[in-house]
């Protein structure tokens, strides 16, 4: 296992507070005499414990689940560890609010925040992104969500699912049962695919075909299944890359309406800005096949 962050020792602090000129026999008599009682301040401790805490977690390969060996994670340029031969990873670091950023070469960073609670152990998975350039690929889509792999009380399974849709000549809807291909038409595909939480789910477009507009959704395919949250509460998030890094984040908390599905961008040719773009529709509505009748329920 890689170096671990420095170890911090253990610090109690212990406050009193009293009414500022007034004994304690005072405050007890004024407490008898009925006196506004918001004015009485008895002595109070508070105990905060400032023992280290320990971050862990996996750090995988976006384009196909691997962990990846000999990631950098740091909170500060001398504060970091370095990933195992199977992407997983523990860090003891300072209690309280901390960001930690995963760097490797070949991919683009990624930066998490993490509240660290003293000696206990919060975790923190990663999906990893490799460099993108002309001619490998041209956009890729990474969608995490919230590691549990099981929800209780029927243990039903943690799946979510990635959905892109290209509207053209000949239409074509991606996702885990038609996988797309990046070698030929329609030079777009699912890269990888999980059922049992946190992912990644990716979905990657290696040629950008004129004339088609690209639409892209998550679905929580067993919503409505007893223990299983809303999307909304799925911890659902998605980063969208193209050669100069992450172009845009979506979270499902901050999106609106109700339903399974969670209708987050579209890709498509502007004429007037002569270049592709992508925009954010962050729409919940149920899901359809037909991409159509979804957005018939998205502004």
């Amino acid at each position: 296992m890689g170096k671990r962050f420095r170890l911090l020792g253990i610090t109690t602090i212990v406050v009193f507070t009293m009414l500022c000129g007034k004994s304690t026999d005072q405050l007890a008599a004024l407490a008898k005499t009925g006196d506004d009682p918001s004015r009485i301040l008895l002595p109070l401790m508070m105990r905060y414990n400032f023992s280290p805490g320990e971050v862990s977690g996996r750090v995988i390969d976006a384009a196909n689940g691997r962990g990846l060996a000999g990631v950098s994670l740091c909170s500060s340029p001398e504060e970091c560890i370095v990933t195992n031969p199977d992407g997983s990873y523990t860090a003891i670091t300072f209690p309280g609010d901390r960001e930690l950023t995963a760097s490797l070469t070949g991919y683009y960073p990624v930066i998490k925040p993490v509240y660290v609670i003293g000696a206990d152990t919060v975790e923190l998975n990663y999906a990893l992104s490799s460099n993108i350039s002309g001619g490998n690929i041209e956009l890729r889509a990474v969608f995490t969500w919230d590691s549990t792999p099981f929800w209780p009380p029927d243990q039903v399974e943690n799946d979510l699912d990635a959905h892109l849709w290209l509207d053209t000549i000949l239409p074509v809807h991606i996702f885990y049962d038609n996988r797309g291909d990046c070698t030929t038409y329609p030079n777009a595909c699912l890269e990888t695919d999980f059922r049992r939480g946190f992912g990644p789910e990716t979905l990657a477009i290696r040629q950008l075909e004129p004339d088609t507009i690209y639409y892209f959704g998550i679905l929580n395919y067993n919503q409505g299944a007893n223990g299983v949250p809303h999307i909304k509460d799925s911890g659902a998030h998605v980063d969208v890359y193209d050669a100069s890094g992450v172009v845009a984040s979506y979270d499902a908390a901050s999106s609106q309406g109700n339903g399974n599905f969670w209708y987050i961008f579209t890709y498509s040719y502007s004429s007037q800005q002569g270049s592709w773009v992508l925009t954010p529709k962050n729409c919940i509505a149920y899901y359809n096949s037909d991409i159509q009748s979804i957005i018939s329920h998205c502004p």
